[in-house]
């Protein structure tokens, strides 16, 4: 595996069919079976720079944890480490709520199982689905409100990027 590697414009075609595919994938626990989760996650790919990968939108008062796994290009790495995560990082750990990151370089796909059977979305297809550096930031709360602005803010960030 490569140290590095960012999203290209080969590497947006590969992730946006996949993501094509995704949407319209009706099995339990891959599907996203959120709306706001699908709207947001639309709204974000349109944007050459930034791609989703993997995502949760926490759906109960018994879920706390929302997520959200990206790759991007590497013209907005600055933006991203500077200022996009700083302001979760700032004004979603408060009270009961924890909002953290994890960076990723390049790696072999944990969904990834030889001679599995295949559900024709690469995130658990494709051994080098994760193959590229990613970024995943995660929010816990049982606040549904804190849910609801942490996605809106998600959309709004990573369309502006």
């Amino acid at each position: 595996m490569s140290s590095e590697k960012y999203l290209d414009e080969n590497l947006k075609k590969y992730y946006i069919n996949d993501f094509n595919n995704l949407l319209k994938l009706e099995k339990y626990f891959w599907e996203i079976d959120n709306q706001t989760l699908k709207n947001v996650l639309c709204s974000i790919n349109m944007n050459n720079s930034i791609q989703t990968l993997y995502s949760k939108y926490s759906n109960s008062q018994k879920d706390k944890c929302s997520y959200i796994t990206f790759c991007f290009t590497k013209n907005i790495e600055l933006k991203l480490f500077r200022e996009i995560i700083p302001y979760f990082i700032e004004n979603y750990n408060f009270s009961d709520n924890s909002c953290f990151y994890e960076f990723n370089f390049p790696k072999l796909n944990p969904n990834y199982e030889d001679n599995s059977i295949k559900f024709g979305i690469m995130c658990t297809d494709d051994i080098d689905y994760f193959n590229i550096n990613h970024i995943t930031i995660t929010l816990e709360s049982y606040n549904r409100k804190v849910h609801e602005d942490f996605w809106n803010d998600i959309k709004n960030k990573f369309v502006e990027i």
